[in-house]
């Protein structure tokens, strides 16, 4: 009876991160080539919330690198992703699968992106200010929820 849970859970997990993955590759085909070229707003002035075409030719924290070293580096960081989640799967860690499954599957969207194009496609602008997509909101929550899960191994 607890393989089953395992295995559902497992598959609840992987079709909600997929569903995720999807979401922002639609979001992107829409925004590259359906969305305004001024963007559609939610709400407006002063607040500015909607959505809007950037391209993101860095990589974390803005810093500049040749699109050929990001892409190497990308594929170096999800070889080493995979190697780690097959483990975590293993071991059957449910909050690091989750955590890692999404770092996975957010940076998997940013590859294809610089990839097909030599730049990330960004369509979440709030404030005028800051852009992001549905795959860096998967990368900063499976930080996130890997940090807090760390941390709690760290306290036992």
């Amino acid at each position: 009876m607890k393989q089953r849970n395992y295995l559902t859970e497992i598959l609840l997990i992987n079709f909600s991160i997929l569903f995720l993955f999807l979401a922002d590759r639609l979001l992107k085909y829409f925004t590259l080539y359906k969305l305004p070229y001024q963007g559609v707003y939610f709400i407006s002035a002063p607040w500015n919330i909607g959505l809007k075409f950037l391209q993101n030719k860095f990589i974390a924290f803005s810093l500049p690198m040749p699109v050929e070293i990001t892409i190497i580096f990308s594929l170096i960081i999800l070889i080493l992703l995979l190697f780690f989640l097959f483990k975590v799967y293993k071991k059957r860690k449910i909050v690091l699968i989750i955590a890692l499954t999404l770092i996975t599957a957010g940076a998997l969207s940013n590859l294809t992106d610089r990839i097909l194009y030599g730049y990330v496609i960004d369509y979440i602008n709030i404030f005028s200010l800051s852009f992001f997509n549905i795959a860096d909101i998967m990368i900063v929550g499976g930080v996130i929820l890997f940090i807090i899960k760390y941390y709690g191994y760290q306290k036992k």
